[in-house]
């Protein structure tokens, strides 16, 4: 399967954004399944915690557009964490808060 870059330009509230998104990519998300998300998903969940606490809008957005589960999104987004657990330099994870620190 290739696979290309694609541009999603969402607009509105946190939740809105991320289900305008979900529903957007909807294909991409439902044809990741068949590259073990569901394997990953165990992973995942050592994140749920914090990342529920500060962006639960925009996740719960994106599984709500994509039809899927809130796990399932977070396992997508957390895809080098996961893969490459132990070699935390060949990627980089940034956030930003509302107020604008990183």
């Amino acid at each position: 399967m290739i696979f290309s870059i694609h541009e999603i330009i969402c607009r509105g509230t946190p939740e809105q954004i991320g289900w305008s998104h979900g529903s957007i990519a909807l294909e991409f998300i439902s044809q990741f399944g068949e590259f073990g998300l569901k394997a990953a998903t165990a992973r995942a969940k050592y994140f749920v915690d914090t990342l529920e606490n500060s962006v639960p809008e925009i996740i719960d957005g994106i599984a709500s557009g994509a039809n899927v589960d809130f796990l399932d999104i977070l396992t997508l987004n957390l895809w080098s964490e996961i893969a490459l657990p132990e070699c935390p330099d060949v990627y980089t994870s940034i956030a930003q808060a509302v107020d604008g620190d990183i």
